[in-house]
């Protein structure tokens, strides 16, 4: 444990995952898998460095630096007005594809919020 022993200043040793567990092995061969924990440990970072400078993440899974500010504001935007939703576990999941009702029920909260009926009920 003396890694950080005669280190004079801030620091942290993180550990996220080890090569002697298989299962952890496998995920150190996963792109995305690095790229998240990157992400995260940047993002942590970045807190520490000027608590802030960032708003905290719209979704757990979506770290503030992940996606441009545009994007960011269209997703605020589209949460705000009721158009789009996470799921009930605080995540968004962006990289999983859009089901046909999730599309359908998106399509049904931004008629609903132009004030138009959706369907008939006669």
């Amino acid at each position: 444990m003396g890694v950080l022993r005669s280190f004079d200043g801030p620091a942290a040793l993180v550990e996220q995952l080890f090569l002697s567990n298989p299962v952890e092995e496998q995920l150190l061969a996963d792109n995305r898998v690095l790229q998240s924990a990157a992400a995260t440990l940047g993002l942590g970072i970045r807190q520490w460095i000027d608590p802030q400078e960032l708003d905290p993440p719209i979704f757990s899974d979506i770290p503030t630096q992940r996606w441009d500010d545009q994007a960011t504001r269209i997703l605020a935007a589209l949460l705000e007005r009721g158009i789009f939703a996470g799921y009930p576990d605080g995540t968004f999941r962006p990289d999983q594809p859009i089901t046909l009702l999730e599309c359908a029920a998106a399509l049904y909260r931004l008629l609903a919020v132009k004030g138009e009926t959706p369907w008939k009920t006669s």
